[in-house]
């Protein structure tokens, strides 16, 4: 794989368990090598640079914090290695408490603390070095829903306050989406895309992520004709024909694979409708209804406006007819292959 991190960034690598991600941060600190390739921060090779040697910070997911220590010997960790000065690392400690919200806090122990302080107190101790790259790998994954998005918040404003280059290990595409400024979606040791947030949910490269970052209603067809950027697919196994406007550029009688988010399924129009199938679940899930619909041999997933009554009107049993806008649609290689050789 090669990949070029910008100076400055927050950028995620996204993933499920076993696809690489982990492996991939864990070289670029120094924990394990690479068998071939080179590594590079600030244009400097850092293959047999050990750990401490590089400009690196790493905040774990178990946090690694000392429970013999308290909060302010944790902080100051990192600068008493480098031998800096008792009196600047007191001055830095103090700083860097401070901006996590944690003032006062340096003679508590790590057993005095909640998670959320915790997670704060692990960050505290990367930044306080003053890292050119901070590696995160999924520090708030044990913590709770409310919690955890609390810290997304204040973990984006923090990057943005430091300006320190980002790389955060998740493999929750929610979470990814929200905290990045770009995001690499691996699979099975490589990159399947680097983009925004945007582009890799809405116009992902590949089947992979097209159904592994958010949910995507996926089929696959043959492109049966192009008139400007507006495609015609037809789709198996119906037969069904369908308008999609694309910005990637597909042969005629090649096969494709077309993604349409739940929230982009229109229910109900009798016009320019693609499909009729019948509502077998839903759910009331605040705002919207998330609608299960059996339809030319898939389950189609659609996401309605809730009305004041809890459903957008229909219910288990009802036929419903599914269509979606021209842009509502995404067009990806059918062959992972292909994708890749793009």
């Amino acid at each position: 794989m090669s990949l070029s991190v910008r100076e400055g960034e927050f950028l995620t690598l996204l993933g499920p368990s076993g696809c690489g991600k982990t492996t991939l941060l864990r070289m670029i600190a120094g924990f394990e090598w690479p068998t071939s390739g080179e590594i590079a921060i600030g244009g400097k090779r850092m293959n047999e640079a050990a750990p401490y040697a590089r400009p690196i910070g790493m905040v774990f997911q178990n946090l690694a914090l000392f429970p013999h220590l308290s909060v302010g010997e944790n902080v100051a960790y990192g600068l008493k290695a480098r031998r800096v000065d008792r009196r600047q690392i007191e001055h830095e400690v103090t700083q860097a408490l401070a901006m996590l919200g944690l003032a006062g806090f340096e003679r508590r122990y790590v057993h005095e603390l909640s998670g959320g302080q915790k997670q704060r107190i692990a960050l505290a101790r990367a930044l306080v070095i003053r890292p050119k790259v901070l590696l995160l790998d999924e520090p708030l994954s044990a913590l709770d829903m409310k919690l955890r998005r609390q810290l997304q918040r204040e973990l984006k404003q923090i990057q943005q306050q430091v300006g320190t280059t980002f790389i955060f290990v998740t493999h929750d595409q929610e979470e990814a989406l929200t905290m990045s400024d770009r995001i690499a979606v691996f699979s099975r040791g490589r990159i399947e895309q680097v983009g925004t947030p945007r582009e890799v949910y809405g116009q992902p490269a590949t089947p992979f992520v097209a159904q592994f970052v958010g949910e995507s209603n996926f089929m696959i067809g043959v492109v049966m004709g192009r008139e400007g950027d507006v495609f015609t697919i037809r789709l198996d196994p119906t037969g069904q024909v369908v308008p999609v406007r694309s910005a990637t550029s597909f042969d005629v009688g090649s096969r494709v694979g077309l993604s349409v988010r739940p929230e982009q399924l229109a229910l109900g129009g009798e016009q320019g409708a693609y499909f009729e199938g019948r509502v077998s679940d839903l759910f009331y899930v605040g705002a919207n209804t998330r609608y299960t619909i059996e339809a030319a041999d898939q389950a189609f997933i659609a996401l309605q406006p809730s009305t004041q009554g809890g459903h957008a009107g229909w219910r288990p049993g009802d036929t419903v007819r599914i269509s979606w806008p021209l842009d509502g649609a995404a067009l990806v290689p059918a062959d992972e292959h292909a994708a890749h050789a793009r």
